[in-house]
């Protein structure tokens, strides 16, 4: 199985998704060892718009675990990442943005952590697949295409 000897153990860390939709980056980071389970988030684009980070915010006031910010990235990230990390979710819509994201995060994601790449395998957003594969491969690491279309990278 691939890369099965790394992901056999459970992982310290956090729970973190980071995404991007007009503008407006929402980063939900998700404490994953708790008595609170972790957290899927599912959201209709048609309900996107000028108050979607109201709504995200709103969405998860009552979790405890669950800290939802808003910020450019990789900017906001000096700010709000966690140390550790054992899942991380990129869907930014930018090749620049992602790696920049990268580049401040990877190092925080620990040993068998998980990272995806929302975007990878799709042809419109050919640009994050050519300047993600590099980044990974400078790092001992290649990505795992998916049939969803995403990447996947287990450090």
């Amino acid at each position: 199985m691939w890369n099965a000897p790394v992901i056999r153990e459970p992982r310290r860390g956090l729970f973190a998704i980071i995404s991007i939709f007009a503008r407006a980056t929402s980063i939900i980071i998700c404490t994953i060892y708790s008595n609170i389970p972790p957290i899927w988030i599912i959201m209709a684009c048609t309900e996107h718009g000028a108050d979607l980070f109201g709504k995200v915010t709103q969405r998860f006031a009552d979790l405890k675990n669950v800290h939802v910010t808003q910020g450019s990235v990789p900017e906001i990230l000096y700010q709000v990442a966690p140390e550790k990390i054992a899942f991380l979710h990129l869907d930014i819509n930018s090749a620049a943005a992602e790696i920049g994201a990268l580049e401040f995060l990877f190092d925080r994601i620990v040993p068998g952590g998980v990272i995806v790449l929302d975007d990878y395998g799709w042809l419109f957003y050919r640009a994050q697949k050519e300047a993600e594969d590099p980044f990974f491969a400078a790092r001992g690491c290649r990505v795992l295409e998916l049939p969803t279309g995403q990447g996947m990278v287990i450090k």
